[in-house]
């Protein structure tokens, strides 16, 4: 998560971890939409056939893998549910290449939620790279809910544990991770010389 985001407990951004969960903004309005499906495109059409991820349903919260015409919206949102320039952070990699392991949350047909992650190739790591939560929908379990699913699909195909990494200094990061059963370290010079992170991590 970058400098100066929060939890999911309150705040003014999105949250989004260099991996991790993100909080809220006050910037986006309540009318956002779900994206128009364009159920022809064939990375789309992989995602919602393939085995992961049928679709569930959370209470009123329904949880599924990304589709293109998602993608296309979250980058267009992001921005403002970060409150500042964040929508570099989703890469087209975390969709093109690695899109299997993205999750997308709705509520009523509206996408309120995203995690971009990946497994990596040994296997001893599933690494929540971005995660972020429309603020209208703050404090309702939203962030919870993406990572409960993700950690279920890396059990499934043996992942030894979970990782994610936040700024130092994010209070609410390290109490979400810590409520969700993460171990929580600060790694001084994590990211290069002088930049310390909080990485969080959990056995699996």
């Amino acid at each position: 998560m970058s400098d100066g985001s929060r939890g999911e407990g309150g705040g003014t951004r999105a949250f989004a971890c260099e991996s991790s969960v993100a909080a809220h903004v006050t910037t986006c309005g309540a009318g956002t939409r779900r994206p128009t499906r364009v159920s022809g495109h064939p990375r789309s059409r992989a995602l919602r056939e393939g085995p992961w991820y049928p679709v569930t349903t959370m209470g009123a919260l329904h949880i599924r893998g990304i589709e293109k015409p998602d993608y296309d919206y979250l980058v267009s949102v992001l921005d403002r549910w970060w409150g500042g320039p964040a929508g570099q952070r989703a890469h087209p990699y975390f969709f093109y290449e690695l899109g299997e392991y993205a999750l997308i949350a709705e509520d009523d047909g509206r996408v309120v939620g995203f995690l971009l992650g990946l497994i990596t190739p040994r296997k001893d790591s599933g690494y929540v790279h971005l995660v972020g939560i429309d603020p209208d929908f703050r404090r309702r379990g939203v962030g919870q809910q993406l990572y409960e699913r993700f950690e279920e699909r890396c059990r499934s195909e043996g992942v030894l544990r979970l990782k994610a990494i936040a700024a130092v200094g994010n209070d609410a990061s390290v109490a979400f991770h810590e409520a969700l059963g993460f171990a929580s370290e600060e790694v001084a010079h994590y990211a290069g010389p002088g930049r310390a992170r909080m990485v969080f991590t959990k056995s699996l």
